[in-house]
């Protein structure tokens, strides 16, 4: 099960990954002005501005690359209670103990990524099967742990 688990995880992450690169290339195109353009003190300031977004994208996309990687490593661990890579099923939806991504659909359900430096990490960490699980205003029962 958790190995069915993390497919839709990482092929969301390189969904994500896939767009940034688009979106890199656009930029990187956009931001190419011939130097007669440049002149104008608009197209100037316009082209910096599209250099200063090339820059963050290009930080973004080696911030997920690299999460795509740790994800990856997490995926032949194992986990009988609540840590660093652990799937948590509940009778409403999955949580997956390690990183925050855009939730995905698993199975009529939906896997949620809980982030190491989310309070709800720190406040579930160690518990088992049959405990519940705190989720900010919201307490759910632990099923399974994978």
């Amino acid at each position: 099960m958790r190995e069915k688990l993390f497919d839709p995880i990482i092929e969301s992450q390189k969904k994500l990954i896939q767009n940034l690169e688009a979106g890199l290339e656009t930029l990187s195109t956009t931001t190419d002005l011939d130097e007669e353009m440049t002149r104008d003190l608009d197209a100037h300031s316009h082209q910096s501005n599209l250099q200063g977004l090339e820059i963050e994208t290009n930080k973004k996309l080696e911030m997920e690359r690299a999460d795509l990687l740790n994800i990856e490593a997490l995926r032949n661990k194992t986990a009988d209670e609540v840590k660093l890579g652990a799937f948590i099923a509940t009778e409403k939806d999955y949580y997956f103990f390690g990183y925050a991504f855009t939730p995905v659909d698993f199975e009529e359900k939906k896997i949620f990524g809980v982030s190491p430096q989310a309070p709800v990490f720190e406040d579930n960490l160690g518990k088992k099967v049959g405990d519940s699980l705190s989720l900010k205003n919201v307490s759910l029962e632990i099923k399974e742990i994978y």
